[in-house]
Parts: structure tokens; C-alpha cells; sequence
């Protein structure tokens, strides 16, 4: 049987399933969408949901490490991208 952990969505703060969220990691100073879900680094989940991808804020990322200059407004494009 496959063992299944929860992902805390770091818009809500609420646990899902890996499969329902996005992972966002740090590359070269700024948060990155993880398509394939095995990016090296810590990431950050964000529920696969139009209203959490535009409810992301740079302080949702803070445990990703600093950032030059994060921007959020291209991942979050991105994240809106793969929704469709």
C-alpha cells in the first residue's frame, strides 16, 4: 500500500495531498514552479486552486529562503498556465 503524506498548502495553511498541490522551489533567487516534483531544495506548496495561485504573496515563500527579488507575479502566470 502507498503511503501517502500531506503537504501543508502555504496559502491556507491546510493539508492535501502531495497530487493536489504545486510545488514551488528557489532557483537562482526566485521561486520556481516544480513541474516534475523532484527539484533539489526545500519547497513550498500551493494548492492546484485559481484562488490560492492568486492568493500568493512573497511572505507565503519566506521558507524558500531570500530572495533577490522575488517575482511572484511571473509564477504566479506560470501556476495559472498549468491550471489550464
Amino acid at each position: 500500500m502507498a503511503r501517502h503524506n500531506p503537504r501543508t498548502d502555504v496559502v491556507s495553511r491546510a493539508a492535501y495531498p502531495a497530487e493536489r498541490l504545486f510545488r514551488i522551489v528557489a532557483s537562482g533567487g526566485r521561486p520556481v514552479y516544480d513541474r516534475t516534483g523532484r527539484a533539489p531544495g526545500r519547497g513550498a506548496y500551493v494548492l492546484k486552486d485559481l484562488g490560492s495561485v492568486d492568493s500568493l504573496s512573497a511572505r507565503n515563500l519566506r521558507r524558500l529562503g531570500k530572495f533577490e527579488e522575488p517575482d511572484v507575479a511571473a509564477l504566479k502566470e506560470e501556476l495559472r498556465n498549468a491550471l489550464r
